[in-house]
């Protein structure tokens, strides 16, 4: 279940709403030009994106029930995953430059738009990486991630800057983990 703060969780449903009807999601069929229109100059979307990257339920998160004891509701359970695939579908078409013959983006100018509207970043790509990078949709996010590197370089040059970081943080973890056994 996700834990949700109500702001953040208005946010949510309020871009779920949007863009899907009678359970069907229809983000596919926005257009090329209106969806990276959207992408570009809707920072609220930017912000829902990265709030639910942040606090979806990651895969060794432990499930729990409600206050009763009794399990979430099943129709909240089905928005919840319809709510997780429709922000990997927007992530996913961020990270594609050539949809089909006569709708794609140039690729050193996709990269350029990648970077400089902040469409990625490394925490973000880290993000989905742990909430989609496994089970059935690994294969996809692989190969979305190794996209936007492909595309933009520049994105190996944050990810080594931020790897000495990770490696303090993993460190300290370890000792303070060591530490409590």
């Amino acid at each position: 279940m996700l834990n949700l703060r109500p702001a953040v969780s208005s946010r949510f449903f309020c871009f779920a709403t949007i863009h899907s009807s009678d359970d069907t999601i229809d983000i596919d069929y926005v257009v090329l030009y209106r969806f990276w229109c959207q992408l570009i100059f809707d920072t609220s979307l930017h912000h829902c994106i990265d709030s639910y990257l942040s606090e979806a339920r990651r895969p060794h998160d432990v499930v729990t029930t409600t206050a009763a004891g009794c399990d979430v509701a099943s129709n909240v359970k089905a928005h919840q995953a319809s709510l997780h695939r429709l922000v990997f579908l927007v992530c996913l078409r961020s990270s594609t430059h050539h949809e089909t013959s006569t709708n794609f983006i140039d690729g050193k100018i996709f990269g350029d738009i990648l970077y400089e509207n902040y469409i990625f970043d490394i925490p973000r790509l880290m993000d989905i990486c742990v909430v989609y990078g496994h089970g059935s949709d690994a294969a996809l996010v692989s190969k979305m991630i190794g996209n936007v590197f492909q595309q933009q370089p520049k994105y190996n040059g944050d990810l080594y800057a931020v790897v000495p970081t990770i490696e303090k943080v993993t460190v300290l973890i370890s000792v303070a983990f060591h530490y409590r056994i």
